[in-house]
């Protein structure tokens, strides 16, 4: 056999760019809180809530 298998990339939620509904934030806290996160929290060095 000479072919390797493909890289293990471990899944990740897409980035989201605009801020969702509220009926959607309820199915995304309730389905997988890390979809939650914007896109800019996947570019910044560190975050800051006010």
């Amino acid at each position: 056999m000479d072919t390797q298998p493909a890289p293990f990339v471990p899944p990740a939620p897409k980035p989201r760019t605009s801020p969702p509904s509220t009926l959607e934030m309820i199915r995304i806290v309730y389905r997988n809180p890390l979809e939650l996160w914007g896109e800019p929290t996947y570019n910044e060095p560190w975050i800051s809530a006010k």
